[in-house]
C-alpha cells in the first residue's frame, strides 16, 4: 500500500500498516455517490492536496442495515463496483471498503478512531455528512467525532448537507424518485443519470418475432425504477447506444413475473451473456395493456420515435459532462 493508487477490500484488521503518509479520510456509505457524497469527497481531496496528504474514502460493505436490521434495509442506488468506479470517476485514487461485520460494528467510537483512523490510516483530516453515526449501537455522532478529533490530533470536518429545491439531498430521497419513476430529478440529485447494471440472459423472444428484438437483462443493481417505458443510454462492448427499456410485466401477454427489457437502436450483435449499463434519461409513458398486438406494435413505434427525439446529441453532451469530472 506505499503506492497511491489502491483499493482495499476486507476486514479492517487486515490494512496494512504501510501508508506512505498521513492521510486525508472521508467516511460514509456514499451509495449513489450522490450531490452531497460529492461534497464529502471534495472537501477531503482539497485538504490533501492543501496539506499534502494521502486521500482516502473510506466506506462499508454490506450496508449497516443489512446486517443490523436486515427488514429494515434499503434497495442499494449503486452496486459496490459501480460505487468504486465513480469514486475513481470523482478522482478518489484510494478506496478502502471495510466489511461491515462484529469485528467492526462490536468497536466503541473510540476503538474506531484509535484502531483504524489513527492506527492503520494515520489520519489527520476526517470529513463526514451531518448525519454520521458510528460506533457499536451507533452511538457515535459528529460532535463525538470532533471531540476525538480534538483528544487524538486530527481535525474533523463536517460537510453540511446539500439542499436542492428545499430539501436535502439523501440516499432516501433519491431511492423514492426512483421507485415512483421521476428519472430526471434523480438525475439532478444524483448529478448524472440512474444507472442499472446487469447481465444479458434468454428472454422469451417475442421482441423479435415483433419486428423489435429486446436484450432481456438480469439486473445486478438492486433498486428498480417504477413500471413503464423509458428512453435510456446503453452501454455495450464498451460502446454507447441509444436504447428503450421496459421494466413491467408486460400485460398484453398476461406475465406474471417482472422483467426489464432493452431495445438498442441500431444495434444487432450478439450480447448474450454480456453485462450492460442502462442510463435512465426520461420516462416514457406507464406500462400499458393493449387490445392486440398490432396496437402494441405502434405503441412500441412511437416509444421508439419518441426516444430518437430525446436522445439527440445536446442530451448526449450533456451525459458525458458527468464523466469529465
Amino acid at each position: 500500500m506505499k503506492r497511491e493508487n489502491w483499493v482495499f477490500i476486507g476486514n479492517w484488521k487486515k490494512i496494512p500498516n504501510e501508508l506512505s503518509k498521513p492521510s486525508s479520510i472521508a467516511i460514509g456509505n456514499f451509495d449513489g455517490v450522490h450531490l452531497g457524497h460529492q461534497k464529502v469527497i471534495k472537501k477531503m481531496l482539497e485538504e490533501a492536496q492543501k496539506d499534502q496528504l494521502l486521500p482516502i474514502a473510506l466506506t462499508f460493505n454490506p450496508h449497516p442495515l443489512k446486517v443490523l436490521k436486515p427488514q429494515e434495509a434499503p434497495p442499494l442506488i449503486t452496486s459496490l463496483e459501480e460505487k468504486i468506479r465513480i469514486l475513481k470517476l470523482l478522482g478518489v485514487k484510494n478506496i478502502i471498503v471495510l466489511d461491515f461485520e462484529e469485528a467492526l460494528f462490536n468497536l466503541s467510537p473510540e476503538e474506531f478512531v484509535k484502531e483504524i483512523l489513527l492506527g492503520k490510516l494515520k489520519a489527520k483530516f476526517v470529513v463526514v455528512g451531518e448525519n454520521f453515526r458510528f460506533g457499536k449501537n451507533r452511538v457515535g455522532d459528529v460532535n463525538a467525532l470532533c471531540e476525538l478529533g480534538e483528544k487524538w490530533g486530527f481535525r474533523a470536518f463536517i460537510q453540511p448537507s446539500v439542499i436542492l429545491e428545499g430539501m436535502p439531498v439523501s440516499s432516501t430521497r433519491i431511492r423514492r424518485i426512483i421507485k415512483e419513476g421521476n428519472i430526471k430529478e434523480a438525475w439532478k440529485l444524483l448529478g448524472r443519470p440512474f444507472k442499472i447494471v446487469g447481465k444479458v440472459i434468454y428472454g422469451k423472444k417475442r421482441g423479435k418475432r415483433l419486428g423489435f428484438p429486446t436484450a432481456n437483462i438480469n439486473p445486478e443493481t438492486e433498486l428498480i425504477p417504477r413500471r413503464g417505458v423509458y428512453a435510456v443510454f446503453v452501454e455495450a462492448e464498451e460502446s454507447l447506444f441509444r436504447g428503450v427499456m421496459n421494466i413491467g410485466f408486460n400485460p398484453t401477454f398476461d406475465d406474471k413475473t417482472l422483467s426489464l427489457e432493452v431495445h438498442i437502436l441500431n444495434f444487432n450483435r450478439d450480447i448474450y451473456g454480456k453485462r450492460l449499463g442502462i442510463y435512465f434519461i426520461e420516462r416514457l409513458r406507464d406500462e400499458k395493456r393493449f387490445a392486440n398486438i398490432e396496437e402494441l406494435k405502434k405503441a412500441i413505434k412511437r416509444d421508439l420515435e419518441c426516444a430518437e427525439g430525446i436522445l439527440e446529441w445536446d442530451v448526449l453532451s450533456l451525459f458525458y459532462s458527468y464523466f469529465s469530472v
